[in-house]
Formats: C-alpha cells, sequence, structure tokens
C-alpha cells in the first residue's frame, strides 16, 4: 500500500491558506486603531498621569517638555547616596584559603548562637577599618616620637 498524496490540499496551502507562505502582495492591510473616546470633564482616566498635559488638536504640536538631549551642567548632588553613608566599591582581593576558613567558621559560630549569618564582605570591612585604625594610630606615635627627637636633638 502506498500513502496518497492530496496534491490539491497541497498547492492550496502553497497558493493562500498557509499561514507561512503567504504573498506580501495578498497579506491583508494592517488595522487601523481606534480614537480613545475622550472622557468627561469631571473624571480623570485610569492610565492618565495627574500632571499630564491635554492633547493638542494639532498632530505635529509637542506634547510635553522632555527631550532626549543630556545638558552638560555639572549638578552638586550626588545621586541616592546619602552623606552620612559610605559608598562601596566593589573589587576583588586574593585571600589565604586558612583567613577564608577562619572568617566562615565565624559565621558558623554566629549562626549556632542563634546570632545572624555575618557576610563575609561585612567583616572584611570591619577588619579594614580595624587595621586602618591602628595604622593610622601607628603614623600619628611614630610622628610625634620622630618630632620629640628633633626638639631634643
Amino acid at each position: 500500500m502506498t500513502k496518497k498524496i492530496n496534491e490539491e490540499a497541497v498547492l492550496n496551502e502553497l497558493r493562500q491558506g498557509s499561514a507561512f507562505f503567504r504573498d506580501a502582495a495578498a497579506a491583508p492591510p494592517p488595522v487601523k486603531k481606534k480614537s480613545a473616546t475622550p472622557v468627561p470633564a469631571g473624571k480623570k482616566s485610569a492610565g492618565k498621569r495627574a500632571g499630564s498635559k491635554k492633547r493638542s488638536a494639532k498632530p505635529d504640536e509637542r506634547l510635553d517638555d522632555r527631550t532626549v538631549e543630556r545638558t552638560n551642567d555639572r549638578t552638586d548632588e550626588r545621586s541616592k547616596v546619602p552623606s552620612h553613608q559610605r559608598m562601596i566599591k566593589r573589587h576583588a582581593f586574593d585571600v589565604f584559603a586558612d583567613q577564608f576558613q577562619a572568617l566562615q567558621q565565624l559565621q558558623l559560630e554566629a549562626v549556632r548562637a542563634g546570632k545572624r549569618k555575618p557576610t563575609l564582605g561585612g567583616m572584611v570591612q570591619r577588619a579594614l577599618d580595624l587595621y586602618l585604625q591602628k595604622a593610622r594610630e601607628e603614623q600619628g606615635d611614630k610622628k610625634r616620637d620622630n618630632e620629640s627627637e628633633r626638639s631634643n636633638g
């Protein structure tokens, strides 16, 4: 038994019935959008913003004052950074394996004690703050020692 192909159906698909093999000239014209119905004066539309301007009757007139141009004027404000908060700078550092394991052990001990799990980054930030504070104190001590040597010498 041989399977018979319906040649008429295949030709019909290729001529006009197929969504994939349509001729560009035979494509239906684009659908026109209906114009929006006017909203009565006392009611606000749900999609409209409170401060938006009314539509103009002229199609080539601008509806708002926004532009895509950037200004070259520099502002004195920092964006979204309060003055009392430190900015975070992402930077990768290499640590020794034993240092990493010790930090993880501190995390585990905090969780076992019922506290929140401290982040590795937070612990490293605190350690850096302590190191910098100690380094500044040592520099201050060296300056005082140098000044006392000069005054005695």
